[in-house]
C-alpha cells in the first residue's frame, strides 16, 4: 500500500544560522548528555491565560539545551502570547515515542479536557524501527482517536511531525537515506490522517535550510515556534470567545478533593526535604515583592504544611490557613487587607497577616495541591495584573516539584 497523497505538506524551514549564533545538538544519545528536565512549566505574561500540552519527542526532546524555554516550547510560548494577547501556561511532557500505548496511556493520565491547546510532536523513532513502519500509521490513528476524545471540544490540537528534520541533522544519518524516505513517508501518512479531522492541524518541522553536520542552530526552535503559533493563535482565539460547560476553563474550575491529594500523595514530598532551588525561588519572591514572608505551602489532609519558607512556617489545620482558598481556583487569590475579606476576615490569622497573595500549585495532571504565595501584616492596594513575577516564579516552583518526584521514582 501506498502513502503517498497529493496535498501540499506545511514546512516550516529555519534559516541558516550565523557561526556565532549558538547552536543544540539533535538526538545523539551516545555523545549529547544535556538536555532538559522530562517535564516542565512554562509561562508567558498575560492576562488571563490559555492552558497548552505540548508532548512527545523528536523536537520536542531539546538535547543540547538548557532548558524547555530555549527550544520549541518556549519559542511557541511566546509567540502565542503575543498573537493572541493572553497569558501562556505552558506544560511539557517528553515522551521520546508517544505513539507507543504505555505513552498514549500517560497522554490520558494528564487530564487533557484541562488543556486549551494539545500539541503532540512525532519524533525519528518509528523511522528506525523496522519492525513498526508497517503498523506506525495505525498507531498515529489510535493517538489521534484518544486527542479527539479525550481533549474538550473546543480545545486546538496539532499534530507536528520532527523524524525528517531530527535524522537530516546526523552527519552520517541515524539509518542513512533509507530511514530518511521512511520519515518522509511517514509525514504523509501523518498528513493524511489529520486531514480527516477539521479539528486536528499537522505541521511538518523541516530541517534547517542549507545546514550540514550535527547541529540545530538555536533559530530554528524560534522558526518553528513562530509558524505552529500563527496556525494554534486563531483557533485558542474563537475557543476563548465560545464558553460553554464543557470548555477547559470550566473544567479546570472543578475541585475534586479525593482526587487532590491522591495526586499529592503520588509526588511522595515531605516537610524533611531540602530543596536549595525552591527556597531560592522563596526567597526571591520574598525579596522581589518586599514583603515580610513567602512560602511554597501543600494541603496535605487537614493540615497545611510547607515545603519551603523564608521565615520558617508553622504546620496548621488547614482550616485556619489561606492556602485553602487557594486551591479553590485557577488564577491568583488576592487578599490586600484580610480583616476586610469575607474569605478570611474571621481567621485568626487575619490579625497577623493582612496581606497575602498567591497561585496555586499543580501536580502534572492538574490538580491544586497547594500554594506559592507571599504575605505581609500590613495591608497592601494591589491589582490582580501587579503579580507577574509571581506567576513566574509559582511555575518555575512546579516545574522543580515534577522533576524532582520524576527523579525519586
Amino acid at each position: 500500500m501506498s502513502w503517498a497523497i497529493a496535498l501540499p505538506r506545511p514546512r516550516v524551514t529555519a534559516a541558516r544560522a550565523s557561526a556565532a549564533e549558538p547552536v543544540a545538538t539533535p538526538s545523539d544519545h551516545a555523545r549529547v548528555e544535556n538536555r532538559p528536565d522530562p517535564v516542565a512549566a512554562i509561562s508567558a505574561g498575560g492576562a488571563e491565560p490559555f492552558r497548552v500540552l505540548v508532548f512527545g519527542g523528536g523536537a520536542l526532546v531539546g538535547w543540547g539545551l538548557r532548558e524547555h524555554r530555549l527550544g520549541l516550547p518556549g519559542y511557541l510560548a511566546e509567540e502565542l502570547a503575543r498573537l493572541t494577547g493572553h497569558g501562556i501556561d505552558l506544560d511539557v511532557v517528553v515522551e521520546p515515542d508517544p505513539t507507543r500505548l504505555p505513552a498514549l496511556a500517560a497522554l490520558r493520565g494528564l487530564r487533557l479536557k484541562r488543556f486549551d491547546a494539545v500539541v503532540v510532536v512525532l519524533g525519528e523513532r518509528a523511522a528506525l524501527d523496522r519492525s513498526r513502519q508497517g503498523g506506525w500509521g495505525a498507531e498515529v490513528a489510535t493517538a489521534l482517536r484518544l486527542l479527539q476524545s479525550e481533549c474538550a471540544p473546543t480545545a486546538a490540537l496539532a499534530v507536528l511531525t520532527s523524524a525528517s528534520a531530527m535524522l537530516a541533522l546526523e552527519e552520517r544519518g541515524w539509518g542513512g537515506r533509507a530511514a530518511r524516505t521512511v520519515a518522509e513517508q511517514q509525514a504523509a501518512v501523518v498528513e493524511q490522517l489529520c486531514a480527516t479531522s477539521r479539528r486536528v492541524l499537522f505541521t511538518d518541522l523541516a530541517a534547517p535550510a542549507g545546514e550540514t553536520g550535527r547541529q540545530l542552530p538555536a533559530h530554528a526552535y524560534r522558526d518553528w515556534g513562530g509558524v505552529v503559533a500563527d496556525r494554534l493563535a486563531p483557533r485558542l482565539t474563537a475557543a476563548a470567545a465560545a464558553v460553554s460547560v464543557e470548555s477547559p476553563s470550566v473544567f479546570r474550575g472543578r475541585n475534586d478533593e479525593w482526587s487532590r491529594q491522591k495526586a499529592l500523595t503520588a509526588m511522595r514530598l515531605s516537610a524533611d526535604q531540602q530543596n536549595p532551588l525552591l527556597e531560592e525561588l522563596v526567597r526571591e519572591a520574598r525579596r522581589y515583592h518586599r514583603v515580610s514572608g513567602a512560602a511554597l505551602t501543600l494541603l496535605d489532609g487537614d493540615l497545611q504544611w510547607a515545603l519551603a519558607a523564608e521565615p520558617a512556617q508553622p504546620v496548621r489545620p488547614r482550616t485556619e490557613g489561606y492556602c485553602q482558598v487557594t486551591v479553590k481556583r485557577d488564577g491568583i487569590t488576592l487578599i490586600n487587607d484580610a480583616q476586610k475579606d469575607g474569605r478570611v476576615a474571621d481567621l485568626p490569622l487575619a490579625q497577623r497577616l493582612r496581606f497575602y497573595a498567591a497561585y496555586p500549585l499543580h501536580s502534572w495532571d492538574g490538580h491544586r495541591i497547594g500554594s506559592f504565595c507571599i504575605f505581609d501584616p500590613k495591608p497592601r492596594a494591589l491589582r490582580e495584573g501587579d503579580f507577574g513575577r509571581l506567576h513566574d516564579l509559582a511555575r518555575r516552583a512546579e516545574q522543580e516539584l515534577w522533576a524532582r518526584a520524576l527523579r525519586s521514582r
